[in-house]
């Protein structure tokens, strides 16, 4: 499966309710029934620390950390990776502090 965020060039990614709403009615979804989604930030400039927060790290906090082995991020600059990094470690540590 894939998820292109945007269409429109040099976008912005914010709001935490349209990463919430991309997240429950297509990631995980797809996650559960034990597909890799191919997430593409082609067009992606950059994002807001919420919106990925809700993205990434709510996405595995939702399917567990295992879950990562089934999201495959594409097209990402260093920007969008460093945000992808940090929420998946705000979320390996969140989840060990469950634990």
């Amino acid at each position: 499966m894939n998820i292109i965020l945007t269409e429109r060039p040099d976008s912005f990614l914010s709001g935490a309710e349209c990463a919430l709403q991309i997240r429950e009615n297509q990631l995980v979804p797809a996650i559960r029934k034990g597909q890799t989604v191919e997430v593409d930030f082609s067009n992606v400039r950059g994002t807001s620390q919420s919106w990925m927060n809700a993205f990434v790290m709510g996405t595995l906090l939702e399917c567990g950390i295992d879950s990562l082995r089934y999201i495959k991020f594409q097209h990402c600059n260093p920007l969008v990776k460093e945000l992808i990094t940090f929420s998946v470690q705000k979320a390996k540590m969140r989840s060990l502090h469950a634990a």
